[in-house]
């Protein structure tokens, strides 16, 4: 199945007929586990399959620059700010060099469970170059059902987080 990506993928950017397109893939991901055992999950992946990813996606961007001098931007993005993206994903991508969104759930940063990102983690991510984060809500809930009054509450209370760290939404 990786040959059929590879091929597929490096065949669309060399094309010259569409040689004026954007060339950044986004990735949505959740939650990268050290355990294997979530095999059948749409949410969770092991390290191993998301390390092997990363590389033959760093193989497909190399060899489309080398070959064809198309640059590709790939951009990963994570749902939920699970803390497995700090300690799992995030040292994959730093090693290929690949840019990350993490879309975290304002509430769960004070959350003690080491399940999500924490406030302190968000700091540092704040600071670094190929990172960028955004908020998947309060709540995580569906905000097209919420009444005006809880959709209020819901948007205050993010902006309430992000003005207490300076984050700029």
């Amino acid at each position: 199945m990786f040959k059929q990506i590879y091929s597929k993928l490096v065949s669309i950017f060399c094309n010259k007929n569409i040689a004026r397109i954007d060339r950044t893939v986004f990735l949505m991901f959740h939650s990268i586990e050290d355990e294997t055992y979530y095999k059948n999950s749409i949410y969770h992946m092991s390290l191993i399959r998301f390390t092997e990813i990363c590389k033959l996606l760093d193989e497909i961007r190399m060899e489309v620059s080398h070959l064809y001098g198309n640059s590709i931007d790939i951009v990963f993005t994570f749902d939920d700010g699970y803390r497995n993206y700090f300690d799992n994903a995030l040292p994959i991508l730093d090693q290929y060099c690949f840019k990350s969104i993490v879309f975290i759930i304002a509430k769960n940063i004070y959350d003690n469970s080491d399940k999500y990102i924490n406030i302190d983690i968000l700091k540092s991510l704040l600071k670094r170059k190929r990172v960028k984060v955004g908020m998947h809500g309060y709540n995580h809930v569906d905000l097209s059902l919420l009444s005006d009054v809880h959709l209020k509450n819901e948007l205050t209370n993010i902006k309430k987080i992000c003005d207490s760290m300076n984050f700029q939404t």
